[in-house]
């Protein structure tokens, strides 16, 4: 797809899941947060124009935002903005640190300018993650670290800048995803901070890998091979032997509180794409009250990871 859309979208009467349903027949890596009548929406595809037409039949819109992801590469590849001492530097720049093409693609979708490669089990030195700060041209950057393990070397980063930095506390890239969303650059730089750390607090990540060793958890006895099923990168909460029974059971988690009314799904690099939507009609039939979202993440290590908000 050769454009990235962004908007607000405004209307007491919009069926959050249909507008869903038309993002994914027309383009990819579609996103939307927010409810209450109030959602920013994001989506890749070749006719923004129709996109527009469209929502602006179901309410109102605004702070609209459409990038030639093409011209876009071209000017990343070239790295003008960290090679040319011409080029002005934005107010805002964003790090993110991601593992997975597909999370990296959707990262600098939403706005990221630098992606720095690790996650569980690969973390990113300080000095990996002040040199991207270095790399982006703009006068305040965010950082957003994805993993709690991350977040000590990107405070350490940040204190170390010769810029503003400012580091939003994201556990999972998921988060990420969401503090992008909600970045409002007309707003105070400490402003856009907390909103966009409210934002990822808001999101709940369930991620099914397999067990390095023998343990207990509050789901049971776990033996090394085993699939597991985390939350937030704390609780093991679901056990067994399939990777999608487990990836099943940790949504079931997920929406247990009764709050949580869409389910966003991200295949790992091992995962296939009927894999995918063999698990998405499961988690949708045994929980309909949900509205389930795919995306290839490409992640290693971990075939599902799943977002909750």
């Amino acid at each position: 797809f050769l454009y990235c859309t962004e908007f607000l979208l405004f209307g007491e009467d919009i069926d959050r899941e249909s507008v869903g349903d038309y993002l994914t027949a027309v383009g990819g890596s579609e996103l939307i947060v927010g409810d209450a009548g109030q959602y920013k929406l994001h989506v890749h595809t070749n006719d923004p124009g129709s996109v527009l037409a469209h929502v602006t039949a179901l309410g109102e819109v605004a702070e609209v935002h459409v990038n030639n992801m093409r011209r876009q590469k071209a000017v990343r590849d070239a790295g003008l903005a960290a090679e040319s001492p011409n080029e002005p530097p934005k107010h805002v720049g964003f790090v993110a640190v991601a593992v997975g093409d597909g999370f990296a693609e959707i990262l600098r979708s939403l706005g990221a300018d630098v992606i720095v490669n690790g996650g569980q089990t690969m973390n990113p030195s300080t000095k990996d993650i002040a040199e991207a700060i270095s790399q982006v041209n703009a006068e305040k950057v965010v950082v957003l670290p994805n993993n709690k393990n991350i977040q000590m070397a990107a405070q350490a980063a940040a204190s170390v800048s010769d810029r503003v930095v400012a580091v939003v506390p994201t556990r999972s890239v998921p988060q990420g995803f969401a503090a992008l969303l909600a970045f409002d650059g007309e707003a105070e730089f400490d402003e856009a901070v907390a909103v966009m750390t409210e934002a990822a607090a808001a999101v709940h990540t369930g991620e099914v890998t397999t067990a390095v060793k023998d343990a207990k958890s509050k789901a049971g006895d776990i033996a090394t091979g085993q699939i597991i099923g985390i939350v937030d990168d704390e609780e093991i909460e679901a056990v067994g032997g399939d990777v999608a029974a487990v990836a099943l059971e940790l949504a079931r988690v997920l929406a247990a509180d009764g709050v949580v009314d869409t389910l966003t799904l991200f295949a790992g690099q091992d995962f296939t794409d009927e894999q995918l939507v063999e698990l998405g009609t499961r988690i949708a039939e045994a929980l309909p009250e949900l509205e389930i979202e795919s995306h290839r993440g490409e992640q290693p290590l971990y075939p599902v990871v799943m977002s909750a908000e």
